[in-house]
Order: C-alpha cells, then sequence, then structure tokens
C-alpha cells in the first residue's frame, strides 16, 4: 500500500472487522512491529497491544 492511503482509517477500520469477527475470546495475538517504526508501534497501541518481548541482534 502506497503512502497515499495513509492515514484515511483503512487499516483501523479493516483491523477492528479482524478483531471483531475473527479472533476468539481470550485469544493471544502477537505481532511484530520494528523499534525503528514508532508510527507502527503508536498505531498498534490505539488497539490495545502492549509491549511484551524484545528481540535483540547483531549484525557482524
Amino acid at each position: 500500500m502506497g503512502n497515499e492511503h495513509r492515514s484515511k482509517g483503512y487499516g483501523s477500520m479493516v483491523l477492528q472487522q479482524l478483531i471483531n469477527g475473527s479472533f476468539p475470546l481470550g485469544a493471544k495475538v502477537r505481532i511484530d512491529v520494528l523499534q525503528s517504526n514508532p508510527r507502527g508501534q503508536g498505531f498498534w497501541a490505539k488497539f490495545g497491544f502492549e509491549p511484551y518481548y524484545t528481540h535483540m541482534r547483531l549484525n557482524t
């Protein structure tokens, strides 16, 4: 999806439908969000996602 579709509410609308219609009550949903993507972290936090795990790596 290109930048022209950002901030129009499409992702929020689809995610809310997914949460309401696809996950059973009490389901644990885990996602990966890059540390370098604070905007993405904010998006997911709006839906109640919280930091759960820190993955670290070393590129040599």
